[in-house]
């Protein structure tokens, strides 16, 4: 089963930065694909994105978890185990 982790973000969102720092010190046990709302706006799209940060799983290409906002890395590590 693959896994990919999409993160929706943009360069002046001060909350994705934020994400940002904290995604640092996790692993994901699986690739990270950053997608720039403002540049990608077919991915922004194909996954009706609202607002940024937002996370995506992807399991052989099907979204199996989202979350969006800003958490702390327990928040974040709890979300990824759920």
């Amino acid at each position: 089963m693959a896994k990919e982790l999409l993160k929706f973000q943009a360069d002046w969102c001060s909350p994705c930065k934020q994400l940002s720092l904290i995604m640092k010190n996790v692993d994901f046990g699986m690739p990270v694909t950053l997608v720039d709302i403002d540049y990608d706006t077919a991915m922004t799209t194909k996954y009706q994105i609202r607002g940024v940060p937002t996370l995506i799983v992807l399991e052989d290409g099907k979204e199996v978890k989202r979350m969006s906002g800003v958490k702390n890395l327990d928040q974040l590590k709890q979300w990824l185990e759920d």
